[in-house]
């Protein structure tokens, strides 16, 4: 497939999905979605689930709703002792979740569901991401007619051991050639190979559906600098304005994929919530692509690409338009860049709304988006029938 640019696709509503929060939980916003077969299982703020049966009688309303094991709803007590965030940065938000390409157990009735967590791109003190991955097993009690979760294990990236006290406000990592690349220690040699691969909220990706090349890997995907409109140029150390005058995004910064093999999962349900923690040691490939839309929010990962969506629902008129704009970029795991860009903003009907979170759906790209009754659309074109 050559690369495309600006492509064009065909959109048809799919479901209205009726917000169901669990007993004693207020109401939160639509986040991450996934689809396995005929099921949608979409996340909202803090971690709480509604799934629904597409084949249902009533596909609107949930068959099921449930906290995941990984909830977590920002407040000082489910904070990490000691930690000096704010009690917020801490909340499952959900912003990302997919299924991977297994179950725990042939019986259950969804593959593994990997989440990402955490509402701000910062480092716990231990030198690791407060974004983590949280592996999610999810289960259904027939007699009981009960949905529930058990937390498998949580993935996450520290590198604290490989980082200097060379720039920025508090000090981060060497920078050459205007990027944030790993230092040399005595246990690694980075020979400037690897950079630090986010600004500090990195998403976790797994293939659904996996080539040779993506099976049994995990994947961080991030960018070299901060991806919020409101906060460019910043980074985890600092403003990058400091670092570099006459900062300019479009020029220094850069989508960032990293590679890493697929942690194993644990033998038994009584090694269940564990952490496994990732370093740069652990880095087996990287690759960074041209950066011109703001606004991450949700992906999904299927045959070797990132599907990701983008934006805030921004139109020409807008100030911040080209940063704020809605779109859907390709990455390609084995070609290293981006393969197709999908502009939003011109003839969606939700054009103006806040985009969430990606899935595949009979061979599909389905993609719900933030309204008051999140609506979920099936985009025919963007995936290819063949490849």
């Amino acid at each position: 497939m050559a690369e495309q640019h600006f492509d064009t696709y065909v959109e048809e509503l799919l479901l209205t999905m009726e917000n169901v929060p669990p007993e004693g939980i207020r109401k939160q916003a639509y986040q991450g979605m996934a689809i396995y077969e005929n099921y949608v299982v979409q996340c909202y703020n803090r971690g709480y689930v509604n799934v629904y049966d597409l084949n249902g009688a009533d596909a609107g309303s949930p068959i099921g709703v449930f906290k995941l094991a990984s909830y977590h709803d920002g407040s000082e007590e489910m904070r990490p002792v000691g930690e000096q965030w704010e009690a917020a940065f801490y909340t499952n938000h959900c912003n990302q979740v997919m299924f991977g390409a297994s179950k725990w157990d042939e019986r259950d009735p969804f593959p593994l569901l990997y989440v990402t967590t955490g509402k701000k791109g910062w480092k716990t003190k231990d030198g690791s991401y407060i974004a983590k991955c949280a592996v999610e097993r999810i289960l259904y009690d027939e007699e009981r007619r009960q949905w529930t979760s058990q937390l498998v294990q949580t993935i996450e990236y520290n590198d604290c051991e490989y980082v200097d006290e060379g720039c920025g406000k508090d000090g981060m990592v060497t920078i050459k050639n205007g990027k944030f690349v790993y230092c040399d220690r005595e246990h690694w040699n980075n020979t400037e190979k690897y950079e630090v691969p986010c600004w500090g909220w990195p998403a976790s990706f797994v293939d659904s559906n996996p080539t040779e090349a993506t099976k049994g890997k995990f994947y961080l995907f991030g960018a070299r600098f901060c991806t919020s409109y409101a906060a460019i140029g910043v980074t985890s150390s600092g403003d990058y304005s400091k670092v570099i005058e006459q900062f300019d995004n479009a020029k220094h910064n850069n989508y960032i994929i990293t590679q890493f093999s697929l942690p194993e999962l644990p033998r038994t349900e009584a090694e269940f919530g564990k952490t496994v923690t990732l370093t740069p040691a652990d880095i087996e490939n990287q690759f960074a692509t041209e950066y011109d839309i703001d606004g991450t929010q949700g992906g999904t990962m299927y045959k070797g690409r990132i599907y990701y969506s983008f934006g805030f629902g921004a139109q020409p008129e807008d100030e911040l338009f080209l940063r704020k704009r809605n779109g859907i970029q390709v990455f390609d795991i084995e070609k290293e860049k981006i393969v197709a860009k999908f502009e939003l903003w011109r003839d969606s009907i939700m054009r103006t709304k806040e985009p969430e979170c990606c899935a595949v759906y009979q061979g599909k790209l389905a993609l719900n988006y933030n309204t008051g009754e999140t609506n979920l659309w099936v985009l025919d074109g963007i995936i290819e029938s063949e490849r």
